[in-house]
């Protein structure tokens, strides 16, 4: 994903304001406005006003917490990733007590395809802050998802292919995209205020009989690589829960799809690009698509 570039033309900004006598703003009032940046999804303003609370104020672990969810969501490249880890490590030592720091740190590891650390992680947070409610219900998945990728050797070989690279172009036509509030469509989705919805028919590939959701990016279209790690990172799980809640594929081409996407408030109002993953009979990629959607404000 993303390389952020980071500017620090806030903190010059209040250093011109101490200099001219004016009161300097607080670490309380620069946390706020970073957690109002990333609510809006301005995520290079919120890594701007998170570090000026930091100088203020390096003893408080929300900040860091703060930041580090800025990082991981303005781009999964490896220094943001890095520097996001760098930002729960410190909240954790600073606060071993901040469910946030945990959750965020072992999501790091969950999107490296580490679920054994992300595991030690969440149980020392269960251990460390007590119950949790969120980390013991990511705990479980977590355990899912690890069990999925080491089940057998045949698991093994199937989740190994995925890794391949997926180019073959996935043929939608007659697409039309709405927006909905009725909670139904985004159910189980905590913090959603909204689903877009994408119907479409699928023409090819020839051997294509599913189309699936795998993620979606906002304001800039996935690069090649993201889209191959998105293809490596979605396939096992959708074998896996096809294992437990079977679904029927379509047995020839064209057919219809409807998939939807939760919204949540700081995506409002951008553009968003959907992958949707073209699947065969034995649920690996044959191809990709992307759409592009303008989510209402």
């Amino acid at each position: 994903m993303r390389k952020i570039h980071k500017t620090f033309l806030c903190l010059a900004l209040i250093i011109g304001l101490c200099a001219c006598g004016q009161k300097a703003p607080t670490w309380q009032e620069q946390y706020d406005l970073g957690v109002r940046y990333l609510s809006e999804g301005n995520y290079e303003d919120a890594i701007i006003a998170f570090t000026a609370a930091i100088e203020i104020d390096p003893k408080w672990a929300p900040a860091y917490v703060g930041r580090g969810d800025a990082y991981v969501l303005s781009g999964e490249t490896e220094e943001n990733l890095t520097a996001a880890k760098a930002d729960f490590e410190k909240a954790i030592e600073l606060d071993e007590t901040d469910a946030e720091a945990y959750l965020g740190l072992a999501d790091i590891y969950i999107r490296q395809g580490d679920y054994d650390k992300a595991l030690e992680i969440l149980r020392d947070g269960i251990e460390k802050a007590g119950e949790n409610q969120v980390i013991t219900d990511k705990l479980a998945e977590v355990e899912d998802l690890a069990g999925s990728n080491t089940d057998s050797p045949e698991d093994n070989e199937s989740n190994e292919s995925v890794t391949a690279s997926v180019d073959e172009i996935l043929d939608l036509r007659d697409v039309s995209i709405e927006y909905t509030t009725d909670p139904e469509a985004f159910a189980g989705n905590e913090g959603a205020v909204g689903a877009m919805v994408i119907n479409s028919t699928v023409y090819g590939p020839s051997n294509v009989r599913d189309a699936l959701i795998a993620n979606w990016f906002l304001d800039v279209s996935p690069t090649q690589d993201e889209i191959n790690d998105t293809v490596s990172f979605m396939i096992p799980i959708w074998k896996e829960e096809r294992k437990s809640n079977p679904w029927s594929l379509d047995e020839q081409i064209p057919f219809q799809r409807g998939q939807g996407h939760p919204v949540r408030p700081e995506e409002l109002g951008h553009t968003a690009y959907v992958i949707m993953i073209g699947l065969d009979e034995n649920m690996d990629a044959v191809g990709y698509a992307i759409v592009k959607e303008t989510i209402p404000g």
